[in-house]
């Protein structure tokens, strides 16, 4: 086990030296919002229930950041996030098939009608001059802030512990609040408010007589549930059950290792969602009088 342990250290440092210039050209941080807490909205439909709750805890100074379509939603101009991210590649590809472009192009047009105010996007790295991204700039109160992608597998985790510390690398993003909440602790924001984290897709699972996955899921802008095919795997093909357990223990680990290093910094990762299956932060509920 040490031996595998320290092979997959040696293999994390040598994608980090590789990575080192992107990684270094992310160190230039646009000026950032004074915050010592900061609300993070996932998309999870528990989201539709904390609404109210989150509505009344918010004050003009708040710090929010919104993930991925929730531009699209009625209650963003409510919100009025002053961060925003969207770590999917593909969402900043030229050339997409439908179902892709039926999200890009919604999310795009609401980002540079809607926002009014000062705004921070976070996005790849990679994506940082793409079509979409300069689209997206058009509107002059969206600032942008790149980040880094350089995932650890495995390894020794004080070592993985100290180079996210630094910023010199990341766990697997497998799920948008994961950079989300990296972000915000690269920002040292001393409490982050998880809502809408319910990642309790494995509920909803059925296999089907022809072996695939299908999943009946639900976001907080949706009108309505869909049931749709699970996420493909890395080779284009309908994944199979392991793989997608596989995947779902990746990002529940990622969440794990985020709560170790929130502690390393004495950041407190709260989860306000009233329905989630993330056992790595601590759980709070807010009891407000009517």
């Amino acid at each position: 086990m040490a031996v595998l342990k320290t092979f997959e250290t040696c293999l994390n440092l040598v994608i980090v030296i590789i990575k080192l210039p992107e990684i270094l050209s992310n160190r230039k941080q646009i000026k950032h919002f004074d915050a010592n807490e900061i609300h993070i909205l996932g998309n999870g439909p528990s989201l539709k229930n904390d609404f109210g709750t989150l509505k009344k805890l918010l004050s003009v100074n708040s710090n929010v950041m919104c993930v991925n379509l929730f531009a699209t939603a009625k209650e963003f101009i409510d919100i009025q996030p002053n961060y925003y991210i969207i770590s999917d590649k593909k969402f900043f590809a030229d050339y997409v098939d439908e179902r892709v472009t039926n999200i890009q192009e919604p999310t795009i047009k609401a980002l540079v009608d809607r926002v009014t105010w000062d705004m921070v996007l976070f996005v790849p790295y990679s994506c940082r001059n793409s079509s979409k991204v300069k689209r997206i700039l058009v509107n002059k109160k969206i600032k942008l802030q790149t980040f880094s992608y350089v995932p650890l597998v495995g390894g020794f985790e004080v070592i993985n512990i100290f180079l996210f510390k630094y910023l010199l690398a990341n766990p697997p993003y497998q799920n948008i609040l994961i950079p989300s909440i990296f972000q915000a602790i690269r920002l040292r924001i001393k409490t982050i408010h998880v809502w809408g984290a319910d990642h309790s897709w494995v509920e909803n699972y059925v296999v089907k007589e022809d072996n695939k996955i299908y999943v009946r899921e639900s976001h907080f802008y949706d009108l309505e549930d869909e049931v749709v095919n699970v996420i493909e795997n890395r080779y284009g093909q309908s994944a199979k059950v392991h793989e997608e357990f596989e995947s779902l223990a990746k990002t529940f680990r990622s969440y794990s290792t985020l709560r170790k290093l929130a502690d390393v910094l004495n950041i407190k990762v709260l989860n306000c969602s009233s329905k989630s299956w993330i056992d790595s932060f601590e759980r709070v509920s807010f009891k407000l009088e009517e």
